[in-house]
């Protein structure tokens, strides 16, 4: 058999070869908008979440809600799902996750939230003329159609911003 000899076994393995390693550091850092929350986007925000906290906080204690299942399962939907767009925005996720149509997501979810938050409104009223009950509606009212305004005024300013295009359609008749 014929011997066969590596070039390992010369003996010139660290003069003649060269190794090079490279090494990749990725660093993420975790910053946050501080202008998002002095904008007015930011700023209703913050006032849907604050004063959603307060509105649910009124409808867990008070003992005369019209339909309080669905009262508090849609105001505790609402105030979450407004704390994690909140939370997107704030540290900059939304920016990174190019996939969603953010504006778009806004618009859906404050005009889903304004009407669920008008249902309760119009449940609240109703409680108020079928039993006069003013002492323990009049809050729960007010916070209502507080949440229902800065819902509707939210996705009014989306809208305005251009996130739904409204086309017209033209048509061209050539005689």
């Amino acid at each position: 058999m014929g011997s066969s000899r590596s070039k390992m076994a010369d003996g010139d393995f660290p003069d003649k070869y060269e190794t090079h390693t490279t090494t990749t550091t990725t660093t993420t850092t975790c910053g946050y908008n501080e202008a998002y929350l002095r904008s007015l986007p930011g700023l209703l925000r913050v006032a849907q979440i604050g004063v959603g906290l307060i509105y649910w906080i009124v409808l867990a204690a008070s003992r005369c809600v019209n339909y309080p299942g669905y009262m508090i399962t849609a105001t505790i939907f609402a105030w979450i799902f407004t704390i994690i767009i909140f939370l997107l925005f704030f540290f900059m996720v939304a920016d990174k996750v190019t996939l969603i149509n953010w504006p778009l997501t806004e618009f859906i979810n404050n005009i889903l939230w304004g009407v669920l938050h008008l249902i309760g409104f119009i449940f609240v009223l109703i409680g108020i003329i079928r039993y006069c009950r003013w002492f323990g509606n009049f809050l729960q009212l007010v916070l209502s159609i507080a949440m229902t305004l800065l819902y509707l005024f939210h996705a009014f300013l989306l809208f305005k911003d251009g996130v739904i295009v409204v086309r017209s359609q033209s048509s061209t008749v050539q005689t």
